[in-house]
């Protein structure tokens, strides 16, 4: 059984996937096993997966339909065998370290998440930093994540396989946005000990592909409102809802200030808001969140928020290019 699974949804990756797959060859740990999980890529990428098994019996391809990265990663776990699991991106690298580095800090601690930094790979000292390193409560780190403090994305950081359980993947058809949010946060909740460090730079990020499902992202209103209550079921079920209660909002209000009333659409399903306000009760929190919350009571006013909310995007873009 390998030390580390290590984890590749492939898709229109035709360009990227070879110096991927040099990079986890690479590693100064040998431990691995490099699972490439084709999710019905159009390209050569499939053929081009093969082609590397056939030279390292390390390596597993499996060829499936397009169902996402999701459930290409869900897959991926499933036929793994490591006692820890990365997940790296088709078209991102590893530096030749990463896994002796994440590894070594993942026994040294004890952890069941251990995060390190990513940078761009044509600049390793523009590091991405989110949290003070050493060891974070999971609340605090569930926190961080719905608030969009730290990267809710499932690469830098190495799972004991153990916190993957099925819920991890468990999510409705329609959500196809924010699965690794989702993903991280039951991970989070299955961990005793997560530890985050700064002094490692363990992911190197591709800026070049504009495929990238996290530069195209668009939300929708029930596939979000179903990812919503996903995580609220799981914050409830592990007795969070109050401790989370408010960053949950947080989350939830943004979300539909940011995808439904800044796109000058109201909110159809009324169940749902009917019930985020009851659970809003007494909550303010941020001007923008208060904002979103009053037009959810009042929308006659999402026009206006509209276009307030565009002006201020418009003027952000102008200052950024004045002065930044």
């Amino acid at each position: 059984m390998p030390k580390i699974s290590v984890i590749v949804p492939v898709y229109k990756a035709e360009p990227y996937i070879a110096r991927c797959i040099e990079s986890v060859l690479s590693q100064d740990f040998t431990d691995w096993e490099l699972i490439l999980v084709d999710d019905g890529s159009p390209d050569k990428a499939g053929e081009i997966c093969d082609a590397y098994r056939e030279k390292d019996r390390r390596i597993t391809v499996i060829h499936t339909e397009n169902h996402g990265a999701c459930a290409a990663r869900a897959l991926g776990v499933q036929t793994s065998s490591g006692e820890y699991i990365a997940f790296v991106d088709s078209d991102d690298y590893l530096p030749g370290d990463a896994l002796s580095l994440l590894l070594g800090k993942a026994v040294k601690d004890n952890l069941d998440i251990t995060v390190g930094c990513a940078a761009l790979y044509r600049d390793r000292t523009q590091k991405e930093h989110y949290l003070q390193s050493g060891l974070w409560e999971k609340t605090d780190y569930i926190k961080k994540m719905l608030l969009h403090k730290i990267s809710c994305g499932p690469v830098t950081k190495l799972f004991r396989r153990q916190v993957l359980d099925e819920n991890a993947f468990k999510l409705p058809r329609n959500v196809t946005n924010n699965e690794d949010l989702y993903m991280n946060i039951v991970a989070a909740l299955n961990s005793s000990r997560i530890g985050f460090y700064d002094d490692i730079v363990v992911y190197l990020y591709n800026p070049d592909n504009m495929n990238s499902v996290c530069r195209t992202m668009k939300v929708y209103e029930e596939p979000f409102f179903s990812l919503c209550n996903a995580i609220w079921k799981q914050l409830s079920d592990h007795g969070l809802e109050n401790e989370c209660r408010n960053e949950y909002l947080v989350f939830v209000f943004s979300g539909i200030g940011g995808c439904i009333f800044k796109q000058n659409k109201k909110v159809r399903n009324i169940e749902f808001i009917s019930g985020l306000l009851a659970l809003s009760k007494g909550y303010h929190g941020s001007l923008k969140t208060a904002c979103v919350k009053f037009v959810c009571q009042h929308e006659r006013f999402v026009f206006i928020y509209y276009i307030l909310a565009n002006l201020a995007k418009k003027t952000r873009n102008i200052w950024r290019k004045l002065f930044i």
